[in-house]
């Protein structure tokens, strides 16, 4: 209990008033059959520019790594998201070819079992817990997970805030592990300072975590999507 109350009062003040001027759209591509191999794609158009994005990654789920860099798609400025469905169609023989190459099934799409988006008010973002047998209820203790997220100012400013990084953690019981720990902000994240756990996927055994990534924009912040993955294992 202490650890919860720890972990939900760091997120509350790190917490910041947001109102969103770009928000991308996460799609779920697909698994692989096997459960090793994950896809989806982040869209949408930027603020400001109006200049349509289309990026897909392709990742291997065990490792937390991606499996190749990822499919990065710009368009041209316009405010029409028909423009990104262009884009699309024209990335799509492109986006086809790596489906192939890592073995993604497009009718494997994992099940959710928690999903916050940014018009949950219930969520502070920061701790989710989840049963990986949805069809028991209440469940065992032995299928009850929960996740911490755990936030940390790097000590660099940028557009006069401070960037952050973070450590993802995985709970089950008295088993504590972690999924991702942050030691420096990565240049892809651009000045991320602030995180939110906004979904939680499983196929079969395996844990894919979606949040969000909030970072200054042009008229108000620029919300992304990320992952991190692992096994619900604890060996």
């Amino acid at each position: 209990m202490k650890f919860l109350i720890k972990n939900a009062v760091l997120c509350l003040a790190l917490a910041s008033v947001a109102i969103a001027g770009d928000t991308s759209e996460l799609k779920i591509i697909g698994f692989s059959k096997d459960g090793r191999h994950l896809a989806f794609e982040v869209s949408g158009v930027q603020d400001g520019s109006g200049i349509p994005y289309s990026e897909v990654y392709f990742v291997d789920i065990e490792k937390n790594e991606f499996l190749t860099s990822p499919l990065k798609f710009r368009g041209r400025e316009g405010y029409d998201h028909a423009t990104l469905a262009a884009l699309k169609q024209s990335a799509a023989a492109e986006v086809a070819s790596q489906i192939q190459l890592f073995q993604i099934d497009q009718s494997e799409q994992g099940q959710t079992l928690v999903y916050h988006p940014l018009s949950d008010l219930t969520s502070d973002g920061c701790f989710v817990s989840f049963s990986a047998f949805p069809g028991i209820f209440p469940p065992p203790s032995h299928y009850k997970y929960h996740l911490y997220l755990e936030q940390k100012k790097t000590g660099d400013a940028c557009f006069g805030l401070e960037s952050k990084i973070f450590t993802l953690k995985l709970k089950q019981g008295n088993n504590v592990k972690i999924l991702q720990q942050d030691t420096r902000l990565p240049a892809s994240r651009g000045c991320a300072y602030q995180y939110r756990i906004e979904r939680v996927v499983m196929f079969e055994k395996k844990l894919v975590v979606f949040l969000n990534v909030f970072r200054p924009g042009f008229e108000g912040p620029e919300i992304r999507h990320m992952v991190v993955t692992g096994t619900l294992s604890f060996e």
